[in-house]
Order: C-alpha cells, then sequence, then structure tokens
C-alpha cells in the first residue's frame, strides 16, 4: 500500500499481473495510501475516461466553436495545471460576502464527537486570517489531522481538530464559488511532463493570472472535469488569441498546444493558432524549448 502501479510502464513487463495484483489486494485491504480508498468513485472514474475515449475515437467530427464569456477573477492558481476561478459578477460576490459573514457569526461551538469523513462537507477556520469557510474534507489523516479544501476558493490546507465544525444546513446548499478550470488549448509543465520546468512555468502563470479580473471564453464544458478557458484582459476590447494569456504561455514556452483536448475539437482554427506559436517558441529556444525539442521521446 505505499506505491500505486504506474501503468506506462506495466503494460511492457513481464510481470505486470502480479503487479496489478498486488495493488488490488492492497487498496481491498485499505493499506497504506488506498486507508481512503473508494472503489466505486474509481469504477465511476474509469467508466467516465472510457467513455470519453470512446468519444474521442468515434468523434473525429469537427464541434462547433463555443462563445461563452465570462468576467472572471483566479482565486488559486494551485499548481500549472490546476486553477480555480469566481465569477466576478455582483451579485456572486455579495452573496459570498453576505454568507461568509453569517459563517462568521453562526459556525458551532467545538466539541468532543465531531469526526467527519472523507467527502463530507464542513466549517473550517482557515489558519490565516482565522476566517471560517465552506470546506470539503480531502483526507483523514492520523492524530485527529484532516486535509481540506475549501470550495468558494479553490486552497487547500491541513487542519487540526478544533479548527473543523459541522456546517450548518443553511450555509450547504450554494454551489461551490470556486470552479476548477485549465488553459484551454494547452499542456503546461507538471510532475508527468517537462518537470524541471515547473517553477519557471509556474512563475510566468502567476505573473500572467494572479490578481488580475479577466474575460475567459469557456472553450469546452468536459464532463465531470475542469473548464477549458481562455484568459483575456478586458481592456484588450476584443479577443485577440496572440494576446490572451493562453497565447503569451505559449509564447514563453511553456506550453504544448494539445490537440487532443476536448477545446481542440471545438475550435480547431484556435488550436492550429496555438500550435504556431508553440512551434515559434520552440525555434526561438524560448522557456522549455532552451535545449531543444523535449516531445521527441513521447
Amino acid at each position: 500500500g505505499l506505491a500505486s502501479v504506474f501503468d506506462a510502464s506495466a503494460e511492457h513487463s513481464h510481470h505486470k499481473a502480479l503487479l496489478y495484483a498486488a495493488e488490488r489486494d492492497a487498496k481491498a485491504a485499505g493499506r497504506g495510501m488506498w486507508a481512503d480508498y473508494d472503489a466505486e468513485a474509481e469504477a465511476r472514474t474509469a467508466a467516465e475516461k472510457a467513455k470519453e475515449e470512446q468519444a474521442r475515437a468515434a468523434g473525429d467530427r469537427q464541434l462547433e466553436p463555443r462563445i461563452e464569456f465570462l468576467d472572471v477573477a483566479v482565486s488559486e492558481l494551485a499548481s500549472t495545471t490546476s486553477l480555480f476561478v469566481q465569477i466576478a459578477k455582483k451579485s456572486k460576490i455579495d452573496e459570498l460576502e453576505s454568507m461568509m459573514t453569517g459563517l462568521a457569526i453562526d459556525h458551532p461551538a467545538g466539541g468532543a464527537g465531531f469526526a467527519p469523513k472523507a467527502g463530507q462537507l464542513v466549517c473550517a477556520c482557515y489558519t490565516v486570517g482565522d476566517e471560517w469557510h465552506r470546506a470539503r474534507i480531502v483526507k483523514v489523516l492520523p492524530a485527529g489531522r484532516f486535509e481540506v479544501s475549501y470550495i468558494d476558493f479553490g486552497n487547500a490546507e491541513t487542519l487540526d481538530a478544533d479548527r473543523i465544525r459541522p456546517l450548518p444546513a443553511k450555509f450547504a446548499a450554494a454551489e461551490p464559488y470556486a470552479i476548477p478550470a485549465q488553459l484551454a488549448f494547452l499542456r503546461l509543465p507538471s510532475g508527468e511532463f517537462a518537470a524541471d520546468y515547473v517553477p519557471e512555468a509556474y512563475a510566468t502563470l502567476r505573473q500572467l493570472l494572479e490578481g488580475r479580473q479577466l474575460v475567459a471564453n469557456v472553450e469546452a464544458r468536459p464532463p465531470n472535469a475542469p473548464l477549458q478557458l481562455t484568459f483575456y484582459d478586458p481592456k484588450l476590447g476584443r479577443p485577440v488569441l496572440e494576446q490572451s494569456v493562453n497565447g503569451e504561455i505559449a509564447a514563453a514556452g511553456f506550453a504544448l498546444a494539445d490537440r487532443r483536448a476536448l477545446a481542440s475539437r471545438h475550435n480547431t482554427a484556435a488550436a492550429a493558432k496555438l500550435e504556431e506559436i508553440v512551434a515559434e517558441a520552440r525555434t526561438a529556444r524560448r522557456g522549455m524549448w532552451e535545449y531543444g525539442d523535449l516531445t521527441a521521446d513521447e
């Protein structure tokens, strides 16, 4: 229970059956990293991925480009591949502020016996500023500690049990104000791709996204997955792809065009334009292309 099977290499091993059997046994016994393993959730995820693969295999047909502009602010940049946005609309902002005020006043008093489970919504006290927020329990840890994700902002942290309370029912109905998203058309450095360039890519992305109100076009809404967005500065007045955040991170040399993304199927022209920008950055040896083509071995 202290490792998971890496499919890409296991499939080439003569011992893959034994590796997968060992992992299944650890999952069934709830050992190590599988202590909170949910077989049903994994089955649902696998089924969804299978559907997506089927749709991709059967769907070489071109989809129509989407036009759905939203005023947004990035509330959390968790990594190069994971970010959260809030809708920058006065009514939404007022709702969130009202709820935050309510949580500050009405959060339950602490008491023994409250033992939330993974996936449960709770009221959690954020370490910085001692503010109470809605949160979801991500993982139950030893020694009475919990990994939580703040559903209205997207950030996460680990808290002691005395900083977590039951969430009053009147605060549970509203949808999360933080919406998971990613940059459309692109694949950015991560632990699985161009890992050495993750810090530089992240720093560049922070400069382009944080502390700004932006206009985002929803290029794709994949089922049970982050929105695929193209971000624009509202001062542009019109959506110029080369001047979007997506175009700028690609031009800086910290992105690879992702032709398999749903957004790329919706808008092949935009995908092709970003592919040109990536190619120009590669030729100029900018960013992660400084030593040549990173994709040669893929």
